[in-house]
C-alpha cells in the first residue's frame, strides 16, 4: 500500500514538473501574422493592413509595398506604417493608406504592387507579402 502511495505521488510530482515545464515553453512564441489585406483599391490608392498577434513577447512590426512597377525594380520597400505592439496586447490590427504616403504621384492604373508585413520579437521573426493590381 505504501508503495502504490510513493507511485502516485512520484506520477503526480512528475505531472506537475511536466506541466510546468510545458506552460513556461508555451508563454512566448514567435508573432502570428492572423491576415494581409488590400482594400478599398482605386487608380491611384490602395488600404493596406495586417493584423498581428505579439503572443507573449514585445513585436515590433512594418508593414510596407513596393513602390515599383515593373519593368523598373526597386532597392528597397518604402515602410507604410511602423511601431511596436506590447507583448500582453492580443490581436492588433495596423493599417495604412498609400495615397498618404504617395499623395502627389498616386500609384498607376492597371499597375501590380508587392506589399507585405514583417513583425518581429525576441521570438522570432515572421514575414507575409502578396499583391494587389490598382483599377
Amino acid at each position: 500500500m505504501r508503495s502504490a502511495r510513493l507511485l502516485v505521488l512520484a506520477s503526480t510530482i512528475a505531472l506537475l514538473a511536466f506541466s510546468a515545464s510545458s506552460t513556461t515553453a508555451l508563454a512566448a512564441s514567435p508573432p502570428l501574422i492572423k491576415a494581409l489585406r488590400a482594400t478599398h483599391v482605386t487608380e491611384k490608392s490602395a488600404l493596406l493592413s495586417a493584423s498581428i498577434k505579439p503572443r507573449g513577447a514585445e513585436t515590433k512590426y512594418e508593414l510596407w509595398i513596393d513602390p515599383c512597377v515593373p519593368p523598373m525594380e526597386c532597392i528597397t520597400h518604402v515602410a507604410m506604417a511602423q511601431g511596436t505592439i506590447p507583448a500582453t496586447a492580443g490581436k492588433v490590427t495596423v493599417s495604412a493608406a498609400t495615397a498618404v504616403v504617395f499623395d502627389e504621384l498616386g500609384l498607376k492604373p492597371d499597375a501590380t504592387y508587392e506589399y507585405g508585413v514583417v513583425a518581429e520579437s525576441s521570438e522570432g521573426r515572421v514575414e507575409a507579402q502578396k499583391t494587389f493590381t490598382t483599377r
